[in-house]
């Protein structure tokens, strides 16, 4: 038997025969018949909350947090639309009261979307934040850090086009950080903390394979001081080879999910995501073997 099969038959076997003693409200318990894998994944998402005491759920917050955790854990295996369709009831019945709101957005934050999240996830975790920034019943005070995340990731998602926010040079001349009249292939943008240590960056921009496609035009690397860069950083990149773009954006950590001392985005030609969190190490091994591929 498939060992990934077996282990998702193991596990929802243990969800469902210990549901009655050791989890907040039962879980669902799939039919039988019901196909192991997907389809029992799916079962398990879209019925889970069903049992859920709706009116004292938060009465014990720890154990709803668990609940939800648990629930986290079963989402990889099944389908996005089951999963989104499973959420958007969580949000419903939860919004009838909303300090029990509060309560879910705390817990999905931490579950989905801070830096010690179990189950990472800015997509999973993106519904919880338009809520947060929509719900009416919260002060504007408290809808703001909502807006705020809702903001950051659908800035950040693959497959987004980078929005027109404006960056500036090193003279203070503003310049669009979507702009694509460079004409690359693909766009390579390195968010950066002024205090990052630049060794893998330097090095990255020293690579043999990465300035045989940057001046050719294949590639176009941007480099982002994340903060208002201050002299030390204007005069560490003044010898930055002159096909790289060289700007800040002050307010980057409010438009882009850019954790850490530096991030790093691909886009397309048309400036559309494809990539992020890249690190770049592997940029190097990529560009190395594209050359090679290319005869370059």
């Amino acid at each position: 038997m498939n060992r990934l099969l077996l282990f998702l038959i193991i596990a929802f076997s243990a969800v469902t025969t210990t549901s009655a003693q050791a989890t907040w409200f039962p879980y669902p318990t799939p039919p039988e018949n019901l196909p192991f894998g997907r389809p029992r994944a799916n079962y398990m998402v879209e019925h889970f909350w069903d049992r859920c005491p709706w009116k004292s759920a938060f009465s014990a917050p720890q154990k709803m947090e668990r609940s939800l955790r648990d629930f986290a854990e079963m989402i990889p295996h099944a389908a996005a639309d089951t999963v989104f369709l499973s959420i958007d009831g969580l949000i419903r019945n939860t919004q009838k009261k909303p300090a029990d709101f509060a309560s879910l957005l705390k817990m999905a934050e931490a579950t989905f979307f801070s830096d010690t999240a179990a189950t990472f996830s800015d997509e999973v975790y993106l519904p919880f934040a338009r809520a947060g920034a929509t719900f009416k019943k919260f002060k504007p005070e408290q809808r703001k850090p909502f807006e705020r995340q809702a903001k950051i990731i659908e800035n950040s998602m693959v497959g987004r086009a980078l929005p027109a926010v404006q960056a500036k040079e090193a003279d203070g001349s503003p310049v669009q950080l979507n702009d694509t009249t460079a004409g690359a292939q693909t766009y390579i943008l390195i968010f950066e903390r002024p205090g990052a240590d630049r060794f893998d960056r330097v090095r990255f921009a020293a690579n043999i394979a990465v300035r045989k496609l940057t001046e050719s035009g294949i590639i176009k690397p941007i480099l982002i001081c994340t903060e208002e860069p201050d002299r030390t950083w204007l005069d560490a990149n003044k010898a930055m080879p002159q096909e790289w773009t060289v700007v800040s954006m002050a307010d980057a950590a409010n438009v882009f999910d850019i954790r850490g001392d530096r991030t790093v985005y691909l886009t397309d030609g048309s400036m559309k995501i494809v990539a992020r969190h890249m690190p770049l190490s592997l940029l190097i091994a990529n560009c190395e073997q594209l050359v090679k591929n290319a005869g370059l």
